[in-house]
């Protein structure tokens, strides 16, 4: 299981600061959930808010947060074991919430990862603009997994970009460049994050750097579409023309150019449309 006081701090960091987030209460009930009895009634509470949570959202919403009444139907399943005493959840279901609800980083049956609970934090923080912690919930995951999370500073990167929160993720875009063994891979993030800071010679050296190493990948045919579509056929053409925007010392994308070049590639790009 991991240590349980890292686990319940970063399921309590994502609570603290998302307290209205649905998913942070269901992640910090499973952490408790396999804590022990004396952790079931709390267990309890955080399954209960996020049933309710769910009744309250849209259909598109539920869509966007990939929600289904079958997950919910599991959690109320929980909570009548919960309410007479009895752990919901075994090893057994332990295993099929792995594979139908495609847990993180699980080699197991034992779900309780302290980084799992750290990148949920993370994403959390991440939603409702906490940069700083969502920093240091990425930096402790990436102590506890003993590796570089580039595609994750990458992420923070462009969703602090796009929320016109740039100079908040000026070390998210640093980072991402910094730790990637592939030169030019995640470095069209601190191009846009320098575009947009008015850094155009910087900026220019970073889209040039990400053409090259775009220019040099092979189409992948086991990704989805999306992903070849934007890495292959729309980023290089638009980077080329952001380079001559650059050099007339123009920023020469907005907000609606890097959502429809991101998203779905980077997760919430789509709520600021």
């Amino acid at each position: 299981m991991g240590q349980p006081e890292e686990v319940l701090a970063a399921c309590d960091l994502a609570v603290k600061f998302s307290p209205d987030y649905g998913f942070a209460y269901d992640s910090r009930g499973i952490a408790r959930a396999q804590l022990g009895a004396e952790y079931y009634d709390l267990a309890l509470k955080d399954f209960s808010y996020f049933v309710n949570w769910y009744a309250t959202l849209s259909d598109d919403e539920k869509s966007r947060h990939e929600l289904n009444d079958d997950m919910v139907s599991r959690r109320q399943g929980w909570i009548e074991e919960l309410n007479v005493g009895l752990n919901p959840i075994d090893e057994v279901e332990l295993q099929g919430l792995i594979e139908s609800e495609g847990m993180e980083n699980k080699d197991s049956a034992n779900y309780m990862y302290e980084q799992d609970f750290y990148i949920m934090a993370f994403k959390t923080l991440l939603y409702f603009e906490h940069y700083p912690d969502a920093f240091d919930a990425l930096t402790h995951y990436e102590l506890l997994a003993d590796s570089p999370a580039g595609y994750l500073w990458h992420i923070a990167c462009i969703n602090g970009s796009i929320r016109g929160q740039a100079e908040q993720v000026e070390e998210a875009c640093q980072k991402a460049v910094d730790v990637s063994e592939d030169v030019g891979k995640y470095i069209d993030g601190r191009g846009i994050y320098r575009a947009i800071t008015g850094d155009f010679a910087g900026a220019i050296e970073d889209f040039r750097a990400s053409i090259d190493y775009l220019s040099t990948q092979v189409q992948d045919p086991e990704k989805p579409e999306y992903i070849n579509q934007n890495y292959y056929q729309i980023s290089i053409p638009d980077y080329q023309r952001w380079i001559e925007g650059l050099e007339k010392e123009e920023i020469p994308f907005n907000n609606t150019d890097l959502i429809n070049l991101f998203y779905p590639y980077d997760f919430y790009c789509h709520e600021y449309q």
